[in-house]
C-alpha cells in the first residue's frame, strides 16, 4: 500500500481537485466527467481516461503490470471498457459528492 500512496502522490491523476480549481480544472476538463471517469496523464503529457488510465497507472505498479497487460488485450479491453462505464455510471448517480458537485456546477 505505501508504493500505491508514493506513487499516487507522484503521478499525474487528474481527478483529485477537478471540482475546486485543481488539475482536472486547469486541463479544461468537463467536472462531470472528471467525477465519473478516472484520468491520469502519461509522461509525456497524453490524458488517458477510463480503463486506460488503469492500464496507465497498473504498467508503473510492479505487481500489476500483468494486470495490464491482460486487460490490454483489444477483446478484454473493450469488455473492461463497457463494464467500467456501466459501473462509473452507477457509481456517480449513488455518491453525493458527485452530484452536489455538479449541481453546484449548474448554478454557477
Amino acid at each position: 500500500m505505501k508504493l500505491l500512496v508514493n506513487f499516487l502522490s507522484k503521478s499525474s491523476i487528474l481527478h483529485q481537485g477537478a471540482s475546486s480549481g485543481g488539475k482536472g480544472q486547469q486541463e479544461n476538463l468537463d467536472l462531470e466527467d472528471t467525477l465519473r471517469l478516472l484520468h491520469a496523464k502519461d509522461d509525456d503529457g497524453k490524458l488517458h481516461i477510463g480503463i486506460d488510465a488503469f492500464i496507465l497507472i497498473w504498467r508503473q505498479l510492479k505487481r500489476w503490470r500483468i494486470l495490464a497487460i491482460l486487460v490490454s488485450l483489444p477483446v478484454i479491453k473493450q469488455l473492461t471498457n463497457i463494464c467500467y462505464k456501466i459501473f462509473a455510471n452507477w457509481r456517480f448517480k449513488r455518491i453525493s459528492y458527485c452530484n452536489i458537485d455538479y449541481k453546484n456546477k449548474e448554478n454557477k
